[in-house]
């Protein structure tokens, strides 16, 4: 037990030699780390996405602009005043019950994108404006939402 403790205190102190093969099996962890788990898993939110394995986001942007699919490059990028984002009912109806605000959507849908928006996406800035997409029986589906 004791020799388990001296080995896991030796690799977290760095205790090894260069040299050894100790120190080579470790460097050797370290680099397999960086090139082998995706970028994304470190919360790399200042970059913007070239594209996304998330299907509920690829069938929304499809259903919104069928060109936007063929352009990787511009799928999740938005600035101020030019592409939307697209905001599924869904997902946005489940983040509003994990809130504990199911009736904001009902009583306003502008504050309940803007939570949204500013909660779960990330996203600075004032709600410019947006629109409703509809099923065939009028009900909501997506929203796009433009900021300032």
């Amino acid at each position: 037990m004791s020799s388990a403790l001296t080995t896991i205190r030796r690799i977290i102190l760095w205790d090894y030699e260069r040299g050894t093969w100790q120190y080579d099996v470790l460097v050797a962890l370290i680099i397999g780390t960086v090139i082998l788990v995706p970028g994304s898993y470190f919360g790399d939110r200042d970059r913007p996405m070239k594209h996304t394995n998330r299907p509920e986001l690829k069938a929304a942007r499809a259903n919104a602009d069928p060109g936007a699919a063929s352009n990787p490059a511009t799928q999740n990028v938005t600035q101020a005043g030019s592409e939307p984002l697209i905001i599924l009912n869904e997902n946005l109806t489940a983040f509003l019950k994990q809130q504990g605000r199911s009736d904001d959507l009902k009583n306003n849908r502008e504050a309940a994108l803007a939570l949204y928006l500013r909660e779960e996406l990330r996203r600075e800035g004032a709600l410019e404006r947006y629109e409703v997409r509809l099923d065939d029986h009028n009900q909501p589906v997506s929203y796009r939402v433009w900021l300032k």
